[in-house]
């Protein structure tokens, strides 16, 4: 069985309202968001803003959080890929 890093980006357990539609601040364009999009850019005008329905809870339980939060803090994706496990081997260095 595989190993499930960050149940809240399986869109198998996502429900309708997890995608939806924001009108830009700017233009009034709409906007797609997916529930963990941190930030989109509108195709109107090309101003980026920021998701409106953000809910980040998992930052209180999950082991992974604080790479996560690193991550977006870089304008990555939240969430760690599952070839990212091995982020905490030791480096030869360390021996």
């Amino acid at each position: 069985m595989a190993d499930l890093i960050c149940p809240g980006q399986n869109t198998l357990f996502w429900k309708p309202e997890d995608i939806f539609e924001v009108a830009c601040p700017v233009c009034g364009h709409m906007v797609e968001f997916f529930k963990d999009d941190v930030s989109r850019k509108c195709p109107g005008c090309g101003f980026r803003f920021p998701n409106p329905r953000l809910d980040l809870g998992c930052m209180e339980w999950c082991p992974y959080a604080e790479r996560c939060a690193a991550a977006m803090h870089e304008g990555k994706p939240p969430g760690i890929l599952p070839d990212e496990k091995s982020v905490d081997k030791p480096d030869k260095e360390d021996k």
